[in-house]
């Protein structure tokens, strides 16, 4: 008989017990590797062992040595601790804590974090965790290593092909790493003085530590995110929390010489621990779980790395300490050279873990530089890129645009302030605030006294629209903007941020998205806004909401999520041209949606407004939406209760809106109202600002938002498009913007509708300021689908896909732009051009012109010189102090307009003369 029958047999017939006992032995056998691990005593370190480490010949140590030496380690230990902690050889940390400026300034300008943290080390103090507005109970000790049982389910499932392990709790890692109860513990003790604080932490490390079997082995810990990053990320961070620990409870009572060198003793074994693990990595050894963890796009790896730098720079004396250093800062040059992009920006997209992940190596730069120790050069300007594609990026209000699980204002004024004091560069300084935050306070305070490190002077930077082409971020801008700490209220900038970013990990599948600022808008109240961040915690009950298209400023087909990039294609870029005149930016998402491709492409009028086109072509019909995410409003009710109102009051004839709220605010007007329909439908929004307003939030500062939605239902076989003016207004101002949709007439070879608009902008009426009487100007926006050509009312003449012209209402044709085209005539003014090409033509005073172009371009300008006049011109780059360059032109037969070649491409200043009369043959 088979094995297999006989074991049938024992499990379906009376012999079950023998085929339960077979599973058992079977399954312990499975599982022996695993929990071996637990049984290892490689981690604990004992006082000789401690010793061992360490070279002891370094300066200082002498006493140390000759105490060893003799068997005397209390005096071992005493001495240790006097140099680490006198000795002028000593590794020197962020902070000093008999530093008296250091509490006086935590008294008297960090009032407000300072009662926070009291008021987190309260409720630790009764073993409770205060988190994201709620309380957990805390056990003691608490889950310092994953379930057993956990991982028993996790391999028994992956046996059977099933998933059945569940999440690990949250204090796995928020308790385990140390740093969350570390942080709340020392800032109370240093803000009152007050001992439980201090005494709670021994307490909970001498228990802990106690109870927790050894460190496992770092190849046995599981899959990559449970547990393996936990332990890698928490046995890192917890390394660096008793650093922090043991400088801010140094002269606390329970903080007594055996526990400081116990606490020394546990980093150690940590370092060891997280260099087993990294070294064997690097080598291409180990498990696949391990290699898998250090070599992937998360943050998580240049974490760990950052934090086990940190400790080790703390341990000079360490014999294997450079060995240790350099695997460290091994993976670190691999994570920047791998994945972070060729700006400067975490892979993941996201601001906020963009800040979250490059903090740990901002503050290991900063304690390098603390101990006179050296990181590579590349890998320094690798990191002052980090904070470079934050100025890149950052909104005209100090804020940065809300991508992914970030909050709506994110900050980034504590990051600039890092990178200020790292790099002593003026521009980081101008959006760092006057007064940092506490925890940054503490981490450069040190550093600042030091003579090497320099004081500066903010200086505004000079931002202009940017392409960061790898991150897939494109910035329209005029103006820079502000400081946060800037109060003046005549800030001219207006920003778009047009997001092209692949979506994975902490971001969101909304790519195309697009987040307006200007006029002094400040989150949440920004133009545009996208609704689609906040806390997403799976305790919110909003979280899918925030995840879900609609909460995008984005188009959506059938009501569907739009597509995701994970193993396909990423979203492309199809054109960026940034000129003095007009900016434009293209992209789609690079595969098919719902059997369709979406182009989006935003041309900026430049320090005006914006025209959005967005092109649907493919097959079927389809329900398309256009949506634009607002704020709500808080008015009184006749009863005089304060009430939400979902305000953006809707024009029934042009179907514009308009938010109802005070400040800056977007005009969105559709090019054609009579093809699509509008609608409010709610949304919602999440904003820190908004906790403790009335009417009351829900617990986590989710509020009822409106979302406008313009849609239609189409066949997109033939291209179905959505054309919009986005306009911003100042607070109280009063314009008028009205769309009025013109036919073309033309052939297009692809099929693609030839469609116009004529924009017509009245003057401006702005509460004190002068009335602007003359502001009144047309603009005429052709689009021509697959680059045909066509004409309009015998006035512009188009040879190609775009065309954006600008008249005033005389009809006189001052600025001409085309894009991806071969000419554009207005009669008088002609550009023509052998490639497709994008150039725009401004007239500035007289014969006098600006002109950008992307190809040599011939152009036709008038000049009334008649017949018998010699006409020359002249030309240089715009800006720039060279002798200007002579040209030659070609005038027509009756004198009245020339033809010039512009060899060279760029941006020029270009001037028609008279040099002087012809002479008769």
């Amino acid at each position: 008989m088979s094995l297999a029958r006989r074991l049938g047999r024992a499990l379906l017939g009376r012999r079950w017990i023998l085929g339960v006992a077979f599973l058992v032995v079977a399954g312990a056998l499975y599982l022996y590797p695993f929990r071996s691990g637990h049984a290892s005593s490689r981690y604990r370190i004992d006082v000789p062992g401690f010793f061992g480490h360490l070279n002891l010949d370094y300066p200082g140590l002498g006493t140390v040595k000759t105490a060893v030496r003799a068997g005397d380690y209390d005096r071992a230990i005493e001495e240790y601790l006097r140099w680490r902690e006198e000795s002028d050889r000593a590794p020197r940390y962020f902070f000093d804590p008999d530093d008296a400026e250091l509490r006086q300034e935590l008294r008297r300008n960090h009032h407000d974090e300072a009662a926070a943290n009291v008021e987190s080390g309260d409720y630790l103090l009764r073993d409770q965790l205060r988190f994201e507005g709620f309380v957990f109970p805390l056990t003691d000790p608490p889950n310092y290593f994953p379930k057993q049982w956990g991982r028993v389910a996790t391999k028994i499932g992956r046996l059977f092909g099933v998933e059945l392990s569940r999440g690990r709790p949250l204090e796995d890692m928020l308790v385990n790493s140390f740093e969350l109860v570390t942080q709340s513990l020392g800032i109370a003790y240093l803000a009152t003085g007050d001992e439980r604080y201090a005494q709670k932490f021994c307490s909970w490390f001498k228990n802990w530590t106690v109870a927790a079997a050894p460190l496992p082995d770092p190849y046995l810990a599981g899959d990559v995110t449970h547990p393996q990053a936990y332990f890698m990320f928490t046995v890192a961070r917890r390394a660096t929390s008793w650093l922090y620990a043991y400088h801010v409870f140094r002269r606390s009572s329970c903080f007594d010489p055996k526990a400081r060198f116990e606490v020394l003793t546990q980093i150690l074994a940590h370092t060891f621990y997280v260099d087993d693990s990294l070294r064997d990595a690097l080598a291409g050894h180990g498990s696949e779980e391990n290699l898998a963890f250090w070599f992937r796009r998360y943050n998580v790896p240049v974490v760990v790395a950052s934090r086990q730098a940190s400790a080790l720079v703390m341990f000079p004396e360490l014999r294997m300490r450079d060995a240790m250093l350099r695997n460290a800062f091994h993976m670190l040059e691999r994570y920047f050279d791998t994945y972070v992009t060729a700006e400067g920006h975490e892979p993941e997209r996201d601001s906020s873990y963009h800040m979250g992940t490059f903090v740990y190596t901002m503050e290991l730069a900063i304690l390098a530089r603390l101990n006179a120790l050296a990181i590579s050069p590349r890998l320094e300007r690798r990191l002052e890129q980090t904070v470079e594609v934050l100025l890149r990026i950052i909104q005209p209000n100090g804020h940065l645009p809300a991508v992914g699980n970030i909050g709506l204002a994110v900050e980034p004024g504590a990051y600039f302030a890092l990178g200020a004091a790292l790099f002593g560069r003026a521009e980081f300084a101008y959006f760092a605030p006057k007064r940092v935050d506490l925890g940054t306070y503490m981490t450069i305070q040190r550093w600042r006294s030091q003579p090497s490190s320099r004081v500066i002077s903010p200086r505004r930077p000079q931002l202009e629209s940017d392409a960061l082409t790898s991150t897939g971020f494109y910035v329209m801008r005029s103006g820079g903007g502000l400081a946060p700490d800037d109060k003046r209220e005549a800030d001219e900038s207006l920003y778009l941020f047009f997001d092209l970013a692949p979506s994975y990990g902490h971001t969101h599948y909304d790519a195309l998205n697009v987040i307006i600022a200007g006029y002094g808008s400040r989150p949440p109240y920004n133009l545009l806004d996208e609704s689609g961040i906040g806390r997403n915690w799976a305790v919110n009950p909003h979280t899918a909401y925030y995840f879900s298209s609609r909460a995008h400023n984005v188009v959506s087909i059938d009501g569907q999520e739009p597509p995701s990039w994970s193993g396909d294609p990423a979203p492309v870029l199809r054109k960026w041209w940034s000129t003095s005149f007009l900016d434009i930016v293209s992209g789609s998402y690079g595969k098919r949606y719902r059997e369709n491709d979406v182009v989006r492409s935003v041309i900026f009028v430049k320090g005006e407004y914006w025209i959005m086109r967005d092109e649907v072509h493919g097959r079927r019909t389809h329900l398309l939406e256009q949506a634009f995410n607002f704020m709500p409003v808080v008015r009184n009710n006749p009863d005089g209760r304060r009430v939400r109102v979902h305000d953006v009051p809707i024009d029934g004839a042009t179907k514009a809106a308009l938010p109802g709220y005070a400040g800056p605010r977007l005009l969105v007007v559709p090019g054609d109202p009579a093809k699509v329909e509008v609608r409010l439908t709610e949304g919602w929004k999440w904003h820190p600002s908004f906790l403790g307003t009335l009417p009351t939030p829900e617990s986590l500062g989710d509020v009822p938002s409106p979302t406008l939605v313009y849609s239609m239902r189409a066949d997109t076989a033939t291209p179905a498009v959505f054309e919009t003016i986005l306009y911003p207004l100042r607070q109280g101002e009063v314009r008028s913007v009205r769309v009025l949709p013109f036919a073309a007439s033309g052939i297009d070879a692809g099929g693609g509708r030839v469609s116009g608009l004529r924009i017509e902008v009245g003057p401006s009426s702005v509460p004190g300021r002068p009335a602007q009487r003359d502001a009144s100007k047309i603009d005429y926006f052709l689009s021509n689908g697959s680059a045909g050509s066509a004409t309009y009312d015998n006035a512009i003449e188009l040879r190609g896909r775009h065309a954006l012209l600008r008249s005033s209402p005389d009809r006189r044709f001052f600025l001409i732009c085309m894009l991806d085209s071969r000419a554009l005539s207005t009669g008088e003014r002609r550009i023509t051009s052998l490639v497709d090409a994008d150039v725009c033509v401004a007239q500035q005073r007289g014969d006098a012109y600006e002109v950008e172009s992307s190809a040599p371009v011939t152009l036709h300008l008038p000049f009334a010189a008649g017949p018998d006049v010699v006409v020359s011109a002249r030309i240089r780059k715009r800006g720039a102090r060279d002798s200007w360059q002579r040209l030659p032109v070609r005038p027509d037969l009756a004198g009245n307009a020339v033809d010039i070649d512009l060899p060279a491409a760029g941006a020029l200043e270009l001037e028609l003369e008279r040099a002087g009369e012809r002479q008769g043959n």
